[in-house]
């Protein structure tokens, strides 16, 4: 039986690990903005292709987040997070191999779309919510809250684009 000091810093450390694999997630798909104009030139294509690829994205992760969240639920979050992670470098390595419009629709928007289902809130909430008491997730819910504003701050950070920093003022009000 494990003690009470090495369960909180057991619940600590997951939380921390959840912490990371979200806003990392969330903070490459954020910064795809940045990368339109230098893709769509790229490619020779235009922005309303690439915000399709995008629409896909968001389509794909917010359809398929109940099955992968029931799924983490019964086979357990690290599978589902180790293979989201495996898809999200295969999307973002075809990514730049992308020669046409099809191949950034399957890569920005398929791929990349069903990896951000396996990588984000609904896999890591899980079994947080299994670990922390009940009177404890509350509080975690709503400081688990800021992770997609710090991922924001995080893909924007070394960017000195206008379009950026007007998101992060934007994002502090």
């Amino acid at each position: 039986m494990p003690s009470e000091k090495s369960r909180v810093v057991s619940t600590t450390m997951m939380i921390l690990c959840a912490a990371v694999i979200v806003t990392v997630a969330m903070g490459i798909r954020q910064s795809f903005g940045l990368m339109m104009r230098p893709i769509t030139l790229d490619l020779g294509i235009g922005r309303q292709d690439f915000g399709l690829a995008l629409a896909f994205q968001n389509l794909l992760f917010g359809i398929v987040q109940p099955f992968v969240g029931a799924y983490a639920d019964k086979h357990g979050a690290g599978r589902v997070i180790a293979f989201g992670a495996i898809l999200y470098v295969a999307g973002l390595v075809l990514a730049g191999l992308a020669t046409d419009t099809a191949m950034l629709h399957l890569t920005m928007g398929l791929l990349i779309g069903l990896a951000m289902s396996g990588t984000t809130f609904v896999v890591v909430f899980g079994p947080i919510a299994r670990a922390v008491s009940p009177e404890r997730l509350a509080t975690l819910t709503q400081s688990y809250s800021l992770i997609p504003r710090s991922s924001a701050s995080c893909g924007c950070i070394s960017s000195t684009s206008s379009a950026c920093h007007s998101t992060l003022a934007v994002r502090r009000v």
